[in-house]
């Protein structure tokens, strides 16, 4: 039932009126078998991944839960952007808090303006994810109060389309600079 209701709040959010497709939901009870479930090389434990065109793999949390069909509802309706800074932090758009801090709290201690070195997906990957998801999340959040949750998903689709002019239209915003 909750993720039953996380999926028509998502969708509604975004203005989805039909997925098309079915979610499919593996739940594990640690991030070892979760991680052990992304299988290839890399099967270090991990406490959720989505897998194209309808999976997500995730530890049971209600948090990470949320996190994993944001990305899955997003990539089914519009395509995965290859920014992991703009992914993570559209994932983050519904949570109201990172590890006990809300986001609130996290929006007036966290510095935008040198948020632009995480667009490069090596360092946002290389940074501590207690800051990365976070950052990536107010970012996102103020994103779309800036600019309305339409206009925001118009950006996370010019991400897909044109990288560089994704990147453009954001250093023309006043709060990354």
């Amino acid at each position: 039932e909750y993720i039953k209701n996380k999926v028509e709040e998502i969708s509604k959010s975004f203005n989805i009126i039909n997925l098309n497709k079915e979610i499919e939901i593996f739940v594990y009870d640690n991030s070892i078998d979760c991680g052990n479930a992304y299988g290839e090389e890399d099967t270090s434990p991990c406490n959720g991944f989505t897998k194209l065109p309808n999976q997500i793999h995730v530890i049971n949390s209600n948090t990470l839960i949320l996190h994993e069909l944001t990305h899955i509802i997003m990539y089914i309706a519009f395509g995965k952007s290859k920014c992991a800074f703009i992914r993570e932090g559209f994932a983050e758009l519904f949570q109201d808090e990172w590890n006990g801090n809300s986001y609130e709290e996290l929006t007036q201690e966290m510095n935008l303006s040198n948020c632009e070195k995480y667009f490069i997906n090596e360092n946002f990957y290389a940074e501590d994810c207690n800051i990365s998801y976070p950052l990536a999340g107010v970012f996102i959040k103020q994103l779309v109060k800036n600019l309305g949750i339409e206009k925001a998903l118009e950006m996370y689709k010019l991400s897909i389309k044109n990288e560089t002019k994704f990147f453009e239209h954001i250093q023309q915003m006043n709060f990354v600079k």
